[in-house]
C-alpha cells in the first residue's frame, strides 16, 4: 500500500477488494504502540481521518463505468481527469484499486500533517510500508 499526493488530491493504493475497515484495523494492529497510549490514539486518529471518507475508484468504475470506458486506467484518464503519465507512475497492478482519499470533508488538520506540497506523504507510506491486511474473503494480503 502507498499514499500518493498528485495535485491538490491524494490517492491510496491498496490490493483491491478490501474495505476501508480492514485497512484501518491493520494499521492499529501495525502500531505497535501500548493499546490506549497518547500516541495509539493520536496515531489512530490521524490514520481514521486520513481515510474514513475514502472513495474506492475502482469499485466505482466497476459498478457504474465499466461499460462506457475501455480500461480502468481510460476511467482515471477521462473520468477522473488524471494524465496518463500520473497515471503511469501509480504503478498499477493488475490486482491494485485506487482510493480518493477525500480526508478534507471532515479534518483539515490532516491537510497541515501531509504538507503543503505533500511533503510529509513519504512518513505515511514508510508507516504503510509491511502492513499485513487481512481480507474476510482472502485471507492476509500485503
Amino acid at each position: 500500500m502507498k499514499i500518493m499526493g498528485i495535485e491538490e488530491k491524494c490517492y491510496l493504493i491498496a490490493p483491491e477488494g478490501l474495505e476501508m475497515d480492514s485497512i484501518l484495523e491493520a494499521v492499529r494492529n501495525h502500531m505497535g504502540m501500548r493499546k490506549g497510549s497518547f500516541a495509539d490514539q493520536q496515531v489512530n486518529r490521524i490514520f481514521s481521518d486520513l481515510f474514513c471518507n475514502a472513495f474506492d475508484l475502482k469499485s466505482c468504475y466497476r459498478k457504474y463505468y465499466m461499460e462506457e470506458y475501455d480500461s480502468f486506467r481510460e476511467f482515471l484518464y477521462q473520468k477522473e481527469t488524471l494524465e496518463y503519465d500520473t497515471i503511469d507512475s501509480m504503478e498499477l497492478q493488475e490486482g491494485d484499486t485506487v482510493w480518493e482519499l477525500r480526508y478534507g470533508i471532515n479534518s483539515y488538520s490532516i491537510r497541515d500533517l501531509i504538507g503543503y506540497e505533500n511533503e510529509n506523504i513519504p512518513l505515511f507510506n514508510q508507516f504503510l510500508e509491511g502492513i499485513n491486511v487481512k481480507d474476510k474473503n482472502a485471507g492476509v494480503l500485503t
